[in-house]
């Protein structure tokens, strides 16, 4: 900062942009993908939708919970045990699946709700 006191100048958009202007600029295929591929809500850190993400954390974590606790009770020479370990995964797979098509429909609401802004696809 120099001596008299002046503060570096932002980008007057970047800091007045609300959270639906933020969800209905971004992209609507990214947010999907990267909510499907690396699962458990990276797409709405793409999209900054921290709550979102933190609910889907939270319920990834109480699936993972869940599961475990299922195997334990479990015997191991028990041949169905072996397709209740998949349930896991596929829990896993089921959430990534539901949070990839949420952010979508967010994009979607949030453009429809902000029709006056163009958007790039």
């Amino acid at each position: 900062m120099s001596s008299q006191g002046k503060v570096p100048v932002f980008n007057k958009h970047m800091v007045t942009q609300s959270k639906n202007e933020i969800v209905a600029r971004s992209s609507c295929w990214v947010a999907s993908v990267l909510n499907l591929l690396p699962g458990l809500g990276a797409g709405y850190l793409y999209q900054r939708r921290w709550g979102a993400y933190w609910t889907t954390c939270a319920v990834t974590f109480l699936w993972l919970i869940s599961t475990t606790l299922s195997e334990q009770s479990l015997d191991s020479l028990d041949p169905l045990s072996i397709r209740s370990s998949a349930n896991g995964f596929w829990g896993i797979a089921l959430i990534a699946s539901f949070t990839s098509i949420e952010a979508s429909f967010a994009v979607q609401r949030a453009r429809q709700a902000n029709s006056d802004v163009k958007f790039k696809e």
